[in-house]
């Protein structure tokens, strides 16, 4: 997390290639993450992760002000505690690969949201097809188990 606050890009790069939905699922919450060291840290890391990413777009002709990336980070904590920092890493990656659409000048809090609610519904297909899938393992098991003894009862 500190790369984030530090801005360290190299460092960000290297975290960013290393995630997946089922990595950026499991960290810490946003909520957890403020409980433990307080506000600012999850702000600071989110708003040093937004700028490096409005930099990266830096040649459409926009790119945000800390006050601004502060204030949408600000926002992202309070609209989403439950996400981890790893999930807007992950959607600020997607998004600087062109997974949302094309920019076309303009980079502000509210496109950064836009792509966060296209990132959780991809984020949430995936928690549900991995519960789904877990259910039919756990069923298939159950199975296993039963069909042994229905077989004796017969």
């Amino acid at each position: 997390m500190q790369c984030l606050v530090d801005r360290d890009v190299l460092a960000i790069a290297m975290t960013e290639r290393k995630l997946t939905l089922q990595t950026a699922s499991a960290g810490p919450n946003l909520q957890s993450i403020a409980k433990t060291h307080g506000d600012s840290l999850p702000i600071k890391a989110l708003s040093g992760i937004i700028l490096v990413t409005t930099e990266f777009f830096s040649g459409t002709g926009t790119q945000m002000t800390s006050s601004q990336a502060v204030q949408t980070a600000a926002l992202l904590l309070d609209s989403y505690p439950a996400e981890t920092i790893e999930d807007v890493v992950l959607c600020l990656k997607n998004a600087k690969s062109g997974k949302y659409g094309k920019i076309y000048a303009r980079i502000d809090g509210q496109l950064i949201f836009d792509w966060f609610r296209q990132y959780l519904d991809e984020k949430y297909a995936y928690l549900e097809q991995v519960a789904h899938n877990k259910k039919m393992e756990y069923n298939e098991q159950i199975m296993d188990i039963l069909e042994p003894l229905a077989q004796t009862m017969i």
